[in-house]
């Protein structure tokens, strides 16, 4: 297995130049209320790029372009000694960080509409949908540069072997593939029947990540080294497709729709890596197939 689609390795000391004042502006703009003081945009905003920024003001952009980037070129430069084993480790941290932040945002789910279904006041709570969309947007980088890094450093100390942490192929891969499909045809017949803003619909929505990650997460029938090549290529494609977007939207849309671009990076990712990776997939049967062919001519 080559490393392929990593950054060189200074990279990695450019992004931590762009994450120490990503996290110190975030903390000041936590703490002032979306406000920094002696902060001036007003020529920024005369620029004609920028005709839909109106009242707002760019602090939430810088933050969000400065975390997610740097978390990028953290997480997808070259180590020092990099190798099958250390691409094996990325591909598991990949995988972890999905896991987890899937599971994590499934649970916050179904606790915020049945705290809304059965009226319950959470106080520590102030806006909980914008802040988890806002918190989604770095989250899944930050959970794999954590828990990549860290698996280097056990390597270093015992003979590290990592397994794919993938869910079994049955029942999940079926579940998550019906799930999705019946999901995305009534979200199509709400919005083509104006159902936008009811509850139901809201909670329709929600279910979608939590279908998608059982699609994403689940083994193939036919798992073996070539489809976890391809698994670690695709990730890495969506993630910089994903990002690369979410950088663009994040500039170029505001208000109302920028709510609309935060729902959408809920499953962009997870959209992105299927149609890679069944593409890349099927571009591999056709590699095959010719040699396979060639093996047993028909007599």
């Amino acid at each position: 297995m080559k490393p392929t689609l990593l950054l060189p390795r200074y990279f990695k000391i450019i992004g931590c130049l762009l994450v120490i004042p990503g996290v110190i502006m975030g903390l000041i703009f936590q703490h002032k209320n979306n406000h920094f003081p002696y902060y001036d945009d007003s020529l920024v905003k005369s620029i004609n790029i920028f005709p839909s920024a109106g009242l707002n003001t760019f602090n939430d952009e810088i933050i969000i372009t400065l975390l997610v980037v740097g978390l990028f070129f953290i997480g997808f430069s070259k180590v020092k000694n990099e190798s099958d084993s250390t691409i094996q480790l990325r591909l598991s941290a990949l995988n972890w960080s999905i896991l987890a932040y899937s599971v994590a945002l499934s649970v916050f789910l179904i606790v915020y509409y049945a705290a809304i279904l059965f009226k319950i006041q959470i106080p520590i709570w102030n806006d909980p949908m914008l802040d988890i969309n806002s918190y989604n947007l770095f989250m899944p980088l930050l959970v794999f540069t954590m828990r990549f890094y860290y698996m280097v450093a056990i390597r270093k100390n015992k003979d590290l072997v990592q397994g794919d942490l993938l869910l079994p192929f049955r029942p999940f891969k079926l579940i998550g593939k019906i799930t999705t499909t019946l999901l995305l045809i009534l979200i199509s017949f709400a919005f083509v029947n104006k159902w936008v803003e009811n509850f139901a619909f809201s909670g329709v929505l929600c279910l979608l990540p939590t279908a998608l990650f059982l699609w994403v997460a689940s083994k193939q029938k036919d798992s073996n080294k070539t489809t976890q090549v391809v698994r670690l290529k695709a990730m890495q494609i969506a993630c910089y497709v994903n990002y690369m977007l979410l950088i663009a939207l994040t500039w170029l849309v505001y208000s109302f729709g920028f709510l609309a671009v935060l729902y959408v990076d809920l499953v962009s990712l997870s959209f992105i890596f299927l149609a890679v990776f069944y593409w890349m997939l099927a571009r591999e049967k056709r590699k095959i197939l010719p040699i396979n062919l060639n093996a047993n001519p028909i007599s």
